[in-house]
């Protein structure tokens, strides 16, 4: 190897340890933090008090994960500043990101605490009554669940399960499986393929878990695949 190529890879090398450690790392980025039992709130604004109504509905859910311990800690980092959000998700328009292969660490896109939602980077967001602040806050949490339980999750398994489980925990309260199943045979918009929403992957953990009787440790073992258990169930 030339010495050209060799300084290149020392550069680039340092160049993801460094970039790592900021994931790792992101406390310096935010000037203000709140504890409040397990989980400490980062953010680059004040936080709202009411970020205590929001985790304590967050926890309720994460509380029926199997995933799920009491002493978990969790940290979770709010970005106003769509520059800052981008630097530790390496996208701007991301409503919540776990870099989980790096990092248990949860960022958020701006919020609005006290109303219960995220801005999104539009005007528009879809099926705004259901992904609430709230929701986002669960939704991700499950994920630094998953990436406890098993750091390259994302890696190794399709990506269905994870997002499918995520929402079925952060939607736990809200969702009914008759009804979800209804709207999936129906073809609405929300379930279908090439719907941004989670939806359909929720749908199908959702008749893994309560139909077929399969823990998430199970779905992880098995794989099944995503668009088999949707046809089964449509049957």
């Amino acid at each position: 190897m030339s010495a050209f190529f060799r300084r290149l890879s020392l550069i680039l090398s340092l160049l993801v340890t460094s970039y790592a450690a900021i994931l790792i790392y992101p406390n310096w980025a935010f000037a203000h933090s709140y504890r409040y039992e397990t989980v400490t709130v980062y953010a680059d604004r004040p936080i709202d008090k009411t970020i205590e109504d929001r985790l304590d509905t967050a926890l309720a859910n994460l509380a029926h994960s199997e995933l799920y311990e009491p002493d978990i800690r969790f940290s979770i980092f709010i970005s106003h500043n769509r520059y800052r959000l981008a630097l530790f998700t390496r996208n701007p328009k991301v409503g919540g990101m776990v870099n989980g292969v790096i990092s248990q660490n949860i960022f958020l896109r701006e919020s609005d605490i006290a109303a219960d939602r995220i801005i999104p980077p539009g005007s528009y967001l879809m099926d705004a009554e259901n992904r609430t602040l709230t929701y986002f806050l669960t939704h991700e949490m499950t994920h630094a669940l998953q990436a406890r339980h098993q750091r390259f999750m994302r890696l190794t398994h399709p990506s269905y399960i994870m997002e499918g489980y995520a929402d079925y925990i952060a939607k736990r309260a809200t969702f009914n499986y008759e009804t979800a199943l209804a709207a999936f045979r129906s073809n609405h918009d929300f379930y279908a393929k090439s719907s941004p929403l989670y939806n359909r992957q929720h749908l199908a953990i959702a008749a893994l878990m309560e139909k077929e009787g399969l823990s998430f440790k199970d779905i992880l073992a098995v794989k099944p695949d995503l668009e088999s258990v949707l046809e089964k169930i449509d049957d």
